[in-house]
């Protein structure tokens, strides 16, 4: 039977879902991102058609846990604002204060004739640290054919990246885990270990959703795999409408001098 968990008032926190500090306290080479909020499109710089990729380097805080400043050179003004207000969500785990780069892509695209209204593309693939693309679908003029109406559910204008819980990834815990939302906002977890539903509960209620007037579900998979030193991850696949999400982990493993 599922379990139902009444949501507390769905408000903006930050919530950390986050892979444990590396032994022995401060590393060095690329943080590990612990923490983030989903970056999204604004809807005026889809209808203007602001695209492009932005290279920036971000510098990290003496206490090694937040971007301070972030350079963007050459970079459109609209862009560079949303790429610096989406790194100063970024946490990280114990790190030495450092600098690193990093590249936003943004891209539009149009759909076909034959999906109109219907995203299929994910919004966000972030591989953290050093690549986020974010995507934004439009519906092409096509002769004969019109979108369909709106569909409705879950309406989500801010969420947080999740993160592989920390438990579950330490005992070895992957797969699917699915998420009930009632139309009165009764978070239940449909299928799936209570070791991953448990965290994600908590990271919605964070959340800022519109709960739907019919059941409505938020799928999330989780999987671990061998890292890279130079690339330490995790990597988050956001999927259309933020209602499923892929989430990567990496076995950390120590670059050789």
């Amino acid at each position: 039977m599922p379990r139902a968990i009444l949501a507390a008032p769905l408000v903006l926190a930050a919530l950390v879902l986050a892979p444990a500090a590396p032994p022995g306290g401060q590393s060095a080479g690329l943080p590990t991102v612990i923490a983030a909020d989903v970056p999204l499109y604004p809807r005026d710089l889809v209808r203007n058609g602001v695209s492009g990729t932005i290279a920036v380097r971000a510098r990290i805080a003496t206490d090694g846990q937040r971007v301070t400043t972030v350079e963007a050179a050459d970079a459109p003004p609209a862009l560079a604002g949303l790429t610096t207000a989406n790194l100063k969500t970024w946490r990280f785990a114990p790190h030495v204060a450092t600098t690193f780069d990093v590249v936003f892509r943004y891209a539009i695209v149009a759909r076909s004739c034959d999906s109109l209204g219907r995203d299929t593309r994910p919004i966000a693939t972030l591989r953290f640290p050093t690549t986020v693309e974010v995507t934004a679908e439009i519906d092409p003029i096509c002769d004969g054919v019109f979108p369909p109406p709106p569909t409705f559910g879950v309406y989500i204008t801010r969420a947080t990246v999740p993160f592989y819980p920390s438990r579950a990834r330490d005992r070895g815990i992957e797969g699917v885990v699915r998420i009930g939302v009632s139309a009165k906002g009764v978070l239940t977890i449909v299928e799936g270990a209570e070791e991953l539903g448990d965290p994600m509960i908590l990271a919605i209620r964070s959340w800022a959703l519109s709960p739907p007037p019919f059941a409505e579900e938020l799928d999330f998979t989780f999987r671990v795999i061998d890292g890279d030193c130079r690339n330490p991850g995790p990597t988050v696949i956001v999927g259309p409408q933020l209602t499923s999400f892929a989430v990567t982990a990496t076995r950390g493993v120590p670059c050789t001098p």
